[in-house]
């Protein structure tokens, strides 16, 4: 089974590193697995650049979007 963790995000960049940390240290089972979903929603703060740098370390767990609405 696979499990997706959705975390929606605008300019909060500390608290989404707090998150981050928390999530990247789950363990999963055998038969258990998950991925962690950060949807930016069009921050300006250093989310993107965070995001980049827990990627590289989440063994292919973390994906990033980027949201983006024109009204």
């Amino acid at each position: 089974m696979k499990l997706s963790i959705i975390v929606c995000t605008f300019n909060r960049v500390e608290s989404l590193r707090n998150t981050m940390d928390s999530l990247l240290r789950l363990e999963s089972t055998e038969g258990f697995d998950y991925e962690i979903i950060i949807v930016d929603n069009n921050s300006w703060d250093q989310t993107k650049a965070t995001v980049e740098k827990y990627a590289q370390k989440s063994q292919g767990r973390l994906k990033y979007i980027l949201f983006f609405q024109l009204i």
